[in-house]
């Protein structure tokens, strides 16, 4: 690992060492990766986080004149997110593949080297899907002659 500019010349500079240490806790961290290490890890061995979310449609009909009703509803999609901004979060791969070691441009060909982007410290590879992960409400409103 090489990154005296940092990475992409916008981050603080990271050591060989401190890089390597970062992507060495992050595998150790990572059951499924932690499990292929030293070879090459199969396809679908680590999984997405579990997905919950649940729906609420609340509804009262009123009678106005006659035959006639009102009726008013609210649906709220996500209620799970609605109560705790950490509950219904949709997490994903994106793109469904993410590389822990990125070749960096401008190999030290002279050396025999090939040089690595540098590994800063992350919890995941996962990014929050953001529409999915919110919760979202409408209010209807349905007239019946």
């Amino acid at each position: 690992f090489d990154n005296s500019a940092g990475v992409d010349g916008r981050q603080p500079a990271l050591s060989p060492t401190q890089s390597w240490n970062n992507l060495n806790d992050f595998i150790e961290s990572n059951a499924c990766l932690r499990a292929a290490r030293g070879g090459i890890i199969e396809r679908g061995a680590c999984e997405e986080p579990w997905f919950n979310q649940v729906d609420l449609r609340l509804a009262q009909e009123f009678r106005t004149f006659g035959n006639q009703r009102a009726e008013i509803t609210l649906d709220i999609l996500n209620v799970l997110n609605l109560i705790n901004n950490d509950w219904g979060r949709k997490e994903f791969i994106s793109n469904e593949t993410f590389n822990l070691i990125a070749v960096r441009s401008g190999n030290d060909v002279e050396n025999g080297r090939v040089l690595m982007q540098p590994f800063a410290p992350r919890e995941t590879v996962n990014s929050i899907a953001d529409l999915t992960s919110r919760y979202q409400m409408q209010l209807g409103i349905r007239y019946t002659f």
